[in-house]
């Protein structure tokens, strides 16, 4: 494999503590039909800024060939052109073409059981900022393609009883080590199953949830911040009538809080869909300004992972791809048109500002 990615400004390959952190990937290069983290050590370069752990049910494979678990041609990811001007042309030389990562969600008859892939990631200690353990402001973006035979389970399935059914990882960031007491945020996306009616047809339409975790001072315990008060029905990470068989692009931003008084910490989600036409719609899921899940002296991200736990499972096998991947500290490494809510006079987000209570 040959693991693309570039620092900003830099003259070389090696790391320099006075840019700010960039990576960018569009897997070109990789050894095709193979564990992601296979290779990871087969690069042009003698450093990484983003190191990728084993992966699970994860694989790297070329759009040109036949994709296990989907059974349609997959249209070629969206460009990006933050990603295709960052990754040098000789990064991009061998090994498969038009290349993503696949994740593949087994299905069972058996409803008691759940499914699992993800894809860990850490930051370069070498490639961060002179004496940063991590990064206070982080944005990450990526496509990811949502398979035309994408179904959850049926409501009336057995343990359908619940209003909401199971849940799904969409992203999770932490600091050294997942969960604990080290600052640890979970995005995920709920299933609604009943209403006052009784269960209801489960097409897999998915909503958004979060919550961030972080030791409390005072007692040492693990605190938690959430913000689950989503309505239902107005924000929707998947929405089967408009993404089967479409790629989204994905951003997150996230910033820490200033100090262990303050709630200026942002939680932020947007989803660029895809339409039949070609034409993009996007939205804003999340918008969290005012975050008191300050780390104390772990008040950084340094790791996380892609998808997840499934703990709804799959009646059939179902895999997603993922392409173009951005970690960044900076707003313009990203593809701004990509948070660019319609109606927006000015779609960069605002600065968080301390409120007091």
């Amino acid at each position: 494999m040959k693991l693309t990615f570039v620092l900003f400004l830099l003259t070389t390959f090696g790391f320099s503590s006075a840019v700010a952190f960039d990576y960018h990937d569009n897997f070109e290069g990789y050894e095709g039909h193979t564990g992601f983290s296979d290779g990871y050590n087969k690069v042009l370069t003698s450093k990484n800024s983003v190191n990728f752990s084993p992966g699970v049910e994860t694989t790297v494979l070329s759009l040109s060939g036949s994709i296990p678990g989907i059974g349609e041609i997959v249209p070629s990811s969206p460009k990006n052109s933050k990603v295709d001007s960052a990754v040098p042309s000789d990064l991009r030389t061998g090994g498969c073409i038009d290349c993503v990562i696949s994740f593949e969600y087994e299905g069972t008859d058996d409803l008691s059981e759940d499914a699992w892939s993800e894809q860990r990631f850490a930051l370069n200690p070498e490639a961060l900022p002179s004496g940063a353990d991590g990064l206070q402001n982080i944005w990450i973006q990526y496509d990811k393609y949502i398979p035309r035979n994408y179904h959850y389970r049926d409501a009336d399935s057995a343990g359908a009883t619940n209003w909401f059914g199971g849940g799904h990882k969409v992203l999770a960031l932490y600091a050294d080590t997942y969960s604990g007491l080290n600052p640890t945020l979970i995005i995920g996306r709920l299933f609604k199953r009943q209403d006052s009616t009784g269960p209801l047809p489960l097409d897999g339409t998915s909503f958004p949830t979060m919550n961030f975790s972080t030791k409390d001072p005072a007692t040492g315990q693990r605190r938690w911040f959430k913000d689950m008060g989503f309505s239902m029905g107005e924000k929707i990470i998947i929405d089967p009538e408009v993404d089967k068989g479409h790629w989204q692009r994905r951003t997150f931003h996230i910033q820490m809080p200033t100090s262990e008084t303050s709630n200026d910490g942002v939680v932020e989600f947007w989803i660029q869909r895809r339409a039949e036409t070609g034409s993009s719609i996007t939205e804003k899921l999340i918008d969290v300004k005012n975050g008191n899940f300050y780390g104390g002296n772990q008040n950084y991200i340094n790791s996380g992972y892609l998808l997840g736990w499934s703990n709804t499972g799959y009646n059939q096998d179902v895999t997603y791809l993922v392409d173009n991947l951005i970690v960044s500290d900076d707003v313009d490494s990203i593809d701004l048109s990509a948070i660019e809510v319609a109606g927006d006079s000015d779609f960069r987000p605002n600065a968080p500002t301390l409120i007091i209570e």
